[in-house]
């Protein structure tokens, strides 16, 4: 849908907390979170994913955001090569799930933090070498081959890279090193779109973890290098939703008018990585009114960005997306 300038797509919610509250999945002491599921309870990925699509989403992202080939052999006991078919799966398993025309399939990948125990996505403190630039573009490079490895079957079914709740500067420069080194040792891969989304969390204030402001995150992921992949779209994501503003206002000069902006904010509460648990610290919002407010900003926003891509994360759930579609349906401009 195309409002004041700007195509307005939906992609989905927060895929662990709406299988624990939508789909009642004991998903709280699992290290692969919702990955787990690629183990356990395929069919319910399904449904999840047509879910989505019914509430009216145009992207649909994989159930891989925590998932290692390492994290699934530990838990399985299986062969790495039975590990990364599993991984792989995830991909299919969003692809047959789609029934409309046009729907979209974006390989959904966490950062480095996504992996530990409690996770550190919100921090990007992480233990060497992980803590440097050549340890992240290793990790990353070997989890995206993990995909690229049947031959292109499992590539070919996707429609974008969407790396997740990227804390770090380093750790953007290392994933767009990464993306670049793929493509450069598999010439036949069809290149995919890039996205990266970064997190500003609630316990920071809304603050990137690093403490760079928001012009630095966006030099980081846009800067022209020969040697890095170049993005089409950057995006926020695990953040509340009124720290959106300032954080765009940072970026409403961006150097390039054909890449695109995705929004997608949690849904107003606050998760403990130790405990696993959801906290709410103000008046719980209603999907509806977290719907109007997000609409609002991306129509405030509009006029700097090509296409804006609109969803949710943690505890945004059916009901969020489904809000969202029905508030373009009715009110493109308002």
């Amino acid at each position: 849908m195309t409002t004041e300038g700007s195509t307005i797509l939906l992609c989905d919610g927060g895929q662990g907390t709406t299988l624990k509250d939508e789909h009642h999945q004991p998903l709280s002491n699992q290290p692969l979170w919702a990955s787990e599921l690629l183990i356990t309870n395929q069919q319910t990925i399904k449904q999840l994913h047509q879910t989505w699509e019914e509430a009216g989403a145009n992207i649909i992202s994989t159930i891989s955001y925590q998932a290692t080939s390492q994290a699934i052999q530990q838990l399985t006991n299986t062969t790495r090569e039975e590990a990364i078919k599993l991984l792989q799966s995830s991909v299919t398993l969003a692809r047959e799930s789609l029934t409309k025309a046009g729907t979209q399939v974006a390989l959904s990948l966490g950062p480095y933090g996504a992996t530990l125990t409690p996770g550190q996505e919100y921090t990007g403190e992480y233990p060497t070498p992980y803590d440097t630039e050549a340890g992240l573009e290793e990790f990353h490079h070997g989890r995206l081959e993990e995909y690229a490895s049947d031959g292109g079957t499992t590539w070919a079914q996707l429609d974008m890279l969407l790396f997740e709740t990227i804390p770090s500067l380093i750790e953007t420069r290392a994933i767009r090193l990464a993306y670049k080194k793929l493509l450069q040792n598999y010439p036949n891969l069809s290149e995919k779109p890039l996205v990266i989304s970064f997190v500003f969390p609630a316990t920071l204030n809304g603050h990137f973890p690093s403490g760079d402001p928001p012009s630095n995150v966006l030099r980081a992921a846009l800067s022209p290098h020969p040697l890095l992949a170049r993005p089409s779209a950057i995006g926020i994501n695990c953040t509340k939703l009124h720290h959106l503003p300032s954080i765009l206002q940072a970026w409403s000069h961006h150097p390039s008018q054909d890449v695109s902006l995705w929004l997608y904010p949690d849904g107003g509460q606050i998760y403990d990585t130790i405990t696993r648990n959801w906290s709410t610290t103000s008046p719980p919002i209603s999907p509806e009114e977290w719907a109007k407010q997000l609409l609002h900003i991306a129509h405030s926003v509009s006029p700097h960005w090509n296409t804006i891509v609109l969803g949710g994360c943690c505890k945004a759930g059916t009901s969020h997306i489904r809000a969202l579609h029905q508030l373009l349906a009715t009110h493109p401009k308002s």
